[in-house]
């Protein structure tokens, strides 16, 4: 039998505690992973998900009970927490992943790396420094489609790789609800989902991207000196509302009761979470087209929206070579492929019975992999991977701002 190992969730917000936390405790009689600790500073959001948490483990017949820390420090001293998952916010990853290193913890570390290229060196060094990998959690790794399309490319159907072209058209108007609308804090909606994005492309090429141009702005989430300052005190009629419904007026990211208090829990940029997307202060991109051209000659273009509309083709990544193509879809979970230079062709339904769950069963898949993880196997994907797809944003903004200059990516550090 595995024995039980004991977790800390850094940062007690919707991916650490209702995505992946949630999954723990259902696989709990299989993984054996436990989380023992919550380290988070806002009181009522680490109230809620301890009793959250604590719920879902008795509904798997292990009862427990949830120590909540302030303190990092203390939370890292405690002997029970032997895997550390780090799912703040993105300008607060550095310091968590320093110290659960240098304490000896396992340490999985949401994406992406950091919001910014000086944070990501530090945690790229801090890895190497004590010689223990970091699992980053880009989950397109995990993904069914994604994993069978890799395998497609690893047998050659369609030769050699020699363009990809990853098309979001994704409606995260939610990144200007919150703290992503800021630079500092998120290092850019680019950042946060497109690091994502940008890794796909690499793991496909099998190559780091060596320069980008860009262009991009906003759109359509301009600044209205005129805008309410939260949802819940706006009357007007907005298809870009957010949090629970409001004397009635709809809206459109509904958050089911548990999860309310920590939704609308704060008045700053940080942890209020219904701020007006049209409020002034914000400074993030709400579309971008890049072009990166890879070490190896391949070249890709990413085409990002985040005003972009609800649909069974939100995201979708192209592969083209020698002598096919293959067009992943990733809601479907299809394959559209073309081989042998044209002569044969057909649609592969790649879903796994995860499909339907979060992310598209990826996260099912994570939680699994958390537990090799943390019994020392090395990570699917890990803190290299995650310094070059933010490189590779940072250089694309840059990029953007000086009106599309050729921009060299800025490789890690030796």
């Amino acid at each position: 039998d595995r024995r039980e190992i004991g977790v800390a969730v850094i940062g007690a917000g919707l991916r650490g505690v209702w995505n992946l936390g949630t999954l723990l405790a259902q696989n709990f009689q299989e993984l054996r992973l436990e989380v023992v600790a919550l380290c988070e500073v806002f009181e009522p959001r680490a109230a809620e998900a301890r009793s959250f948490l604590e719920g879902q483990y008795r509904r798997s017949g292990h009862p427990l009970e949830i120590t909540i820390y302030q303190d990092l420090d203390t939370c890292l001293a405690d002997p029970r927490v032997e895997l550390v998952m780090i799912t703040t916010h993105s300008d607060q990853h550095r310091d968590p992943a320093q110290k659960a290193l240098a304490a000896g913890k396992k340490v999985y570390l949401d994406k992406p790396l950091a919001q910014n290229l000086e944070d990501c060196n530090a945690i790229l060094a801090a890895q190497r420094q004590h010689g223990s990998p970091i699992l980053l959690g880009f989950t397109r790794r995990y993904e069914a489609a994604w994993r069978r399309a890799r395998t497609l490319i690893d047998e050659g159907v369609i030769g050699d790789v020699h363009m990809v072209l990853l098309r979001a058209v994704i409606p995260y108007h939610v990144y200007f609800h919150g703290w992503h609308r800021e630079r500092r804090f998120s290092g850019d909606a680019l950042n946060d989902k497109s690091s994502h994005h940008v890794d796909a492309m690499c793991w496909f090429v099998e190559a780091d991207p060596l320069c980008v141009t860009g262009f991009g702005g906003r759109r359509v989430f301009l600044p209205d000196p005129d805008a309410p300052q939260r949802c819940r005190d706006c009357d007007r009629l907005c298809p870009y509302r957010t949090g629970p419904q409001h004397e009635g007026r709809p809206a459109q990211d509904r958050m089911p009761p548990d999860k309310e208090l920590s939704w609308l829990g704060g008045e700053d940029t940080r942890t209020g979470r219904d701020i007006c997307v049209f409020q002034p202060g914000a400074d993030i991109l709400d579309h971008a087209v890049v072009n990166l051209k890879f070490e190896n000659g391949v070249v890709g273009q990413l085409f990002y929206s985040i005003f972009g509309f609800d649909s069974e083709d939100q995201e979708t990544f192209e592969i083209v070579g020698e002598k096919g193509r293959i067009r992943l879809i990733r809601h479907s979970g299809a394959l559209d492929l073309v081989s042998e230079y044209g002569e044969e062709s057909e649609v592969i339904d790649a879903r796994d019975a995860q499909h339907e769950s979060a992310h598209f069963g990826a996260d099912r898949r994570l939680v699994e992999e958390l537990r090799r993880f943390a019994d020392g196997a090395p990570p699917v994907v890990g803190c290299r991977a995650g310094h070059i797809a933010s490189a590779t944003v940072f250089a694309a903004l840059e990029s953007i701002d000086a009106g599309g200059a050729l921009v060299e990516v800025a490789r890690p550090l030796p």
